[in-house]
């Protein structure tokens, strides 16, 4: 028999295999009347094709059927790879219009016409939509001899995930997992399922950075583009490699994003543990499937909240699971930041001791925890052999109380008031451990960022602030005293880099609110050439989330920036052409962000980018745009509380965007824009009344100090449609709360407005 009706044979045999179920293929093919080693070979394709297995042997036919030497200007260099399909060759430009490597995969030679090549050409149609830094590009494509297709995608050196993340902390395995996520989610926007998502298709390079790889059985959702039509029957043989296969796949059930989720669910859940969400007994593709379908995964020996989200990612209901990537990465995120993860909904008061179950060091027992560190012997504090342990401790209640728990209280009924307390018991105690450790860089560090993280909550622009501008202020000024001794060297380290332009930041709001925005202005100067060195300083400043960090905070930085440069209503130095141009820098960067990969805070910091330029725009008589940012702000801002509706600082941000749109669209003439002026102070009105139930027991609570202003807005909005009953209650109800002299004034030219005209 000869090396081409040989391999017809074997294609005749492999395909039929293919289409039978998959727990009987092997019966299928001892029933066939062929050649041993016919059935081997098919064996192997028939393998490859539904388990993922690597390089399989070189059959007796190949050389017959052998890759051409070069493809159109590529000229084959080696052979790194096969498969069922096809195989994979590294390659270089011939003509010398591209200078590196590039991997050309070649359709197997006798597979033309079917479905293989099928979804060859769906893939081609595929990676053209795709431009992402973590998806490995295509170059070119084209016919070899013989019809042969043939694809041309960027070269990728590295290692597959699991082997590049061995060894690996749970920190750098999380932030590696996060930049697929992102490759994955940018897919999912061009309505396309990958649906193989596993260690092989997924590349590290030596500087870290990721590409995900092989869209050759991906799945189109848009029933007009790629993978519509007459290429559903692709489909109809569920190609996917069992070990990372949903439930659905299993089932022959529709594929959907969801899908993609299961599979970063399996492929997490192995970087971390090693192991087998379950089936880890299973010998055949046949008992792995019925694991997947009825095996609960085994809850993995990781941090509860890390654990959980797996859990949810590897639900086995398609509705249990993630909505969607971008959820299950914004969980991450959360629990990388020390924040409350949505894939466990506690309570309220769940969310508040979060931490304090976690860390006991934070609660009302931190003082006494403290005295434990500091007590004893007294004088046996100093002792050699103790003092690293104790030094230890103390970073741990330096960093974990400070910010992990005053960001969890805030969450909670009565939260602003434990906070306060809590951070009273806090401050004593903070004071004496950074004497303590005055010697140790890192302890310094540490202690800089805790005060920085207090400056913040008991001073900043938002109502989940504790208003005490001069504890903040001293805060702040604590925080650049130790940190000034150790910036230089610690210019790499994001996280202390951020904190500590937040402590710059604090100071200069400190100035501002006292009516020197100047001053204010002139302590900004530093921070974006600060910022800008630390991204440089970063061991790979071109991939990862400490670069994305740093870009975010330099975004902050420029629209906080713009806010003492002009804010209508505000303290500032009356620039405003200088303050739209760093508006308009902090859109691009933001932007560029957002492309990137989603994440909530990018759009939070969108919104107040867009809000600030509204009420510029509306004060220079620019109402059009004034109108159209404003929408865009809100719009932002519901986008981010739909995502995290139990956030107090995007709900709050929420009421201020939607007030000011009202108060830009009762601007424009003749009323036209009274009536969705009243939608959006409706909007805002019940969300602070929302949080000022939420936080009734809060002394503290800015959401009643700010109700009269409000009231002023609203009323007005609502005398603009006729509404004046309902006008008269807000305004009633402003009134009842105590406002200042000048807010008071206005209120009452309302209420006699009002009471005319009901």
């Amino acid at each position: 028999m000869d090396a081409a009706a040989r391999w017809n044979q074997v294609r005749a045999l492999f395909e039929g295999a293919l289409g039978q179920p998959v727990d009987e293929r092997d019966a299928w093919l001892d029933a066939q009347a062929v050649d041993a080693s016919v059935r081997a070979e098919a064996s192997a394709l028939l393998a490859q094709a539904t388990t993922g297995a690597a390089d399989l042997p070189e059959p007796v036919w190949a050389a017959a059927l052998a890759a051409p030497k070069q493809l159109g200007a590529w000229a084959l260099v080696e052979r790194i790879g096969a498969g069922g399909m096809g195989e994979v060759w590294r390659a270089r430009r011939a003509d010398g219009r591209y200078e590196a490597d590039a991997a050309v995969k070649l359709l197997r030679a006798g597979l033309d016409g079917t479905a293989f090549a099928q979804r060859f050409a769906l893939e081609q149609r595929v990676l053209a939509q795709m431009q992402h830094p973590h998806i490995a590009r295509l170059l070119d494509a084209g016919l070899g001899p013989r019809g042969r297709p043939y694809l041309v995608m960027e070269f990728v050196p590295g290692r597959p995930i699991d082997e590049a993340l061995r060894g690996g902390t749970e920190r750098e395995v999380i932030e590696c997992f996060l930049q697929l996520t992102d490759a994955v989610s940018h897919a999912h926007r061009k309505l396309v399922v990958h649906r193989d998502i596993k260690p092989g298709n997924v590349m590290v390079d030596a500087e870290g950075q990721v590409k995900l790889l092989d869209f050759g059985i991906a799945k189109a959702l848009d029933p007009t583009g790629p993978g519509s039509a007459n290429e559903a029957t692709v489909f109809e043989q569920r190609p996917f490699t069992p070990a990372y296969a949903s439930p659905e796949q299993v089932l022959g059930e529709p594929v959907t994003t969801a899908t993609d989720t299961y599979a970063l669910g399996v492929l997490l859940y192995r970087l971390l543990t090693g192991q087998a969400p379950y089936g880890r007994d299973a010998a055949t593709p046949a008992a792995l499937g019925r694991a997947i379908l009825d095996e609960a995964p085994q809850p993995p020996d990781l941090a509860p909240d890390l654990a959980t989200i797996l859990l949810k990612a590897l639900a086995k209901p398609v509705d249990e699971r993630y909505a969607s990537v971008d959820a299950f990465a914004a969980d991450l995120r959360r629990y990388l930041g020390g924040y409350p993860v949505s894939a466990r909904r506690p309570t309220r008061v769940e969310r508040a001791v979060k931490f304090i179950r976690r860390n006991p060091l934070a609660s009302g027992l931190v003082v006494l925890s403290t005295v434990s560190v500091l007590g004893g012997t007294g004088a046996a504090l100093w002792q050699a052999r103790k003092a690293e342990q104790r030094l230890a401790s103390v970073k741990q209640i330096t960093r974990d109380a400070v910010f992990h728990f005053g960001d969890a209280v805030t969450y909670v009924p009565g939260g602003m008031a434990i906070k306060a307390d809590l951070l009273q018991q806090m401050v004593g105690t903070l004071d004496r451990l950074s004497e303590v450790g005055s010697d140790d860089a890192e302890l310094r560090a540490g202690a800089a960022m805790a005060y920085a993280k207090l400056a913040d909550i008991e001073f900043n622009d938002t109502s989940a602030s504790l208003s005490r501008r001069e504890q903040g202020a001293a805060h702040a000024a604590r925080a650049l005293a130790l940190g000034a001794s150790v910036v230089e060297e610690r210019l790499g380290d994001a996280e202390f880099m951020i904190w500590y332009v937040r402590a710059v930041e604090s100071s200069a709001r400190s100035e501002r609110a006292q009516g020197r925005a100047a001053a204010g202005l002139a302590l900004l100067q530093p921070v974006l050439p600060l910022l800008d060195r630390a991204v440089a300083a970063l061991k790979h400043p071109g991939v990862g989330e400490d670069r994305r960090s740093l870009q975010l905070e330099h975004a902050r930085a420029l629209h906080l920036r713009s806010q003492f440069l002009f804010k209508p209503g505000g303290v500032h130095v009356d620039r405003p052409q200088d303050a739209l141009g760093d508006l308009a820098q902090a859109r691009r960067e933001l932007l560029a962000l957002e492309a990137e990969a989603h994440h909530a805070e990018l759009v939070y910091v969108l919104g107040s980018v867009d809000g600030a330029e509204a009420l510029v725009r509306a004060e220079r008589g620019e109402l059009p745009d004034a109108v159209r940012l404003g929408r865009e702000a809100l719009q932002r801002r519901e986008a981010v509380v739909r995502e995290l509706p139990q956030d107090v600082e995007y709900r709050d941000a929420l009421v201020t965007e939607a007030i000011n749109l009202g108060k830009i669209l009762l601007r424009l003439p003749d009323r036209h824009g009274a009536a969705e002026a009243l939608q959006a102070t409706t909007r805002g009105w019940e969300m602070n009344l929302v949080l000022l139930r939420e936080h009734a027991q809060d002394a503290h609570s800015n959401w009643a100090a700010r109700l009269p202003v409000l009231a002023v807005h609203h009323a007005r909005a609502l005398l603009a449609n006729g509404q004046s009953v309902s006008a008269l209650a807000v305004i009633r109800r402003g009134l009842a709360a105590e406002p200042a002299a000048a807010v008071r004034e206005a209120l009452e030219a309302l209420l006699r407005e009002a009471t005319a005209a009901a």
